[in-house]
């Protein structure tokens, strides 16, 4: 009996996305995303959110929205907020953390808690 192989399929996904600039500080956005094989790890069902980015001060970002779950989740429908601190040229360093579900930190009917951190992110 040698190693067995495991073998998973990555998750593969269909991402859609626009976005319109109101006015010079702030956006609004509208994703789509669709799972495009069985994998495990993806996505049950589509999803869709929409929301809108508050850019302050040139360097403070606030993000929050409604993101429609793709039916794993219990609650269908999730509230993210997300605070980034922006430095560099063109913006191009990113500072941020957030919630994929605001909600979670107040309710106690919602069965998970997350949230994430992002020491540097670069754009281009």
């Amino acid at each position: 009996n040698g190693p067995q192989e495991n073998r998973e399929r990555h998750p593969v996904k269909l991402i859609l996305g626009t976005s319109y600039a109101l006015h010079k500080w702030v956006n609004v956005y509208f994703d789509f995303v669709a799972p495009l094989n069985n994998s495990p790890r993806n996505l049950e069902a589509p999803m869709a959110s929409m929301g809108t980015s508050l850019s302050l001060f040139g360097y403070l970002e606030v993000r929050s929205g409604i993101t429609i779950n793709d039916g794993r989740n219990p609650q269908k429908v999730n509230v993210p907020l997300y605070v980034s601190i922006f430095t560099g040229k063109e913006r191009a360093f990113e500072l941020g953390m957030g919630s994929p579900d605001f909600l979670g930190f107040f309710k106690s009917d919602r069965p998970s808690f997350s949230g994430n951190f992002a020491l540097m992110r670069f754009h281009f």
